[in-house]
């Protein structure tokens, strides 16, 4: 959601001191180890954030809080195709979910998508392949995870009518 996240501290004491640090904090170290700007982070992961609590009169109140950013789904749907019995393939395509998603917008990709293997006329799955995203500017592949749906592909039979046959043969 590109929102920054942290843990969240309750009832502490009006005019307590708290420090933030990405390693355990303790009385020895909380005042270089840690800082009082919260920690927050926007990018997809499992984060921990140790604190260290203090004021006059209390005892200091030392601890962690684990928080996770989950990947967003990025939909990617395949675009159904076809071609005629002997034709090349035609490229396939792909729509990516609410493009009025400034973020989806800037998506970016690697690979291509495949079908599954056969001439003969039938229908055949569009699959992901090697479909990746990457990074793109301000966009990190990293944050995302594709919600893939697979299409159809479909080869259809050749007419033989006006292919132009020629009948030869001795007429009595």
């Amino acid at each position: 959601d590109a929102q920054a996240h942290g843990i969240d501290l309750e009832n502490v004491p009006a005019g307590a001191s708290v420090y933030y640090g990405e390693t355990a904090l303790n009385a020895s170290n909380y005042s270089t180890a840690g800082s009082t700007t919260e920690i927050t982070k926007t990018d997809a992961g499992e984060y921990t954030v140790h604190y260290y609590i203090t004021k006059a009169g209390y005892e200091p109140a030392v601890g962690s809080g684990t928080f996770t950013i989950n990947k967003a789904p990025l939909t990617v749907t395949a675009v159904p195709n076809s071609k005629f019995f002997d034709e090349e393939d035609p490229a396939l395509q792909f729509i990516v979910g609410d493009t009025q998603n400034p973020e989806e917008e800037a998506a970016a990709f690697t690979g291509i998508l495949q079908r599954a293997d056969g001439v003969t006329p039938g229908d055949y799955a569009i699959t992901q392949g090697t479909l990746a995203l990457k990074d793109n500017g301000a966009f990190k592949a990293a944050n995302y995870e594709i919600n893939f749906t697979p299409s159809i592909f479909t080869t259809h039979k050749k007419s033989i009518a006006g292919v132009g046959i020629l009948i030869s043969g001795i007429v009595d």
